[in-house]
């Protein structure tokens, strides 16, 4: 029952972090200030044309029925919670693991072929040429994936 209260509370943070978060698109402020907005602006469209000003119509205005209870509505807000979910874990998974991968990758290298040897070259140089390679790599990388999915590889 102890490590059940932080999981659930890890996955409450997760669930309401875009929407506490200030300086999030979806944060409560500022959807409270464009429904604000909206609010006003009704009200003083109503006002110009001297008709009542009631909360009830305003909402109508703001939420019609067809719109809100709509079946894509429902898969919208499904697909924020999904991929806030997604995200979330993709990210923390590759933020608490990437050192474990590294250093992985970097011993089976190692034992593959040996240490490296030093290059003579100063680190001036071998930065701006592992950076140049290492980009081209994933660029071919995600130039084949792309080709590889969307049916347009080049067939031999």
């Amino acid at each position: 029952m102890d490590a059940a209260l932080p999981t659930f509370l890890q996955v409450l943070d997760r669930v309401t972090g875009p929407f506490l978060s200030i300086g999030s698109t979806l944060s409560l402020t500022s959807l409270a200030c464009a429904l604000g907005i909206a609010v006003a602006l009704i009200a003083l469209r109503l006002r110009r044309r001297r008709r009542r000003i009631r909360l009830r119509v305003i909402m109508r205005a703001l939420f019609p029925r067809r719109i809100t209870f709509h079946a894509s509505t429902g898969i919208d807000v499904s697909y924020l919670i999904f991929n806030t979910f997604i995200f979330g874990s993709i990210f923390g998974w590759a933020l608490f693991s990437f050192r474990a991968i590294s250093n992985g990758t970097i011993s089976v290298l190692t034992s593959a072929f040996g240490a490296p040897a030093s290059l003579r070259y100063s680190m001036f140089l071998k930065r701006p040429a592992l950076s140049v390679a290492a980009r081209n790599y994933f660029y071919s990388c995600r130039a084949g994936l792309e080709h590889s999915t969307d049916g347009t590889y080049p067939h031999e």
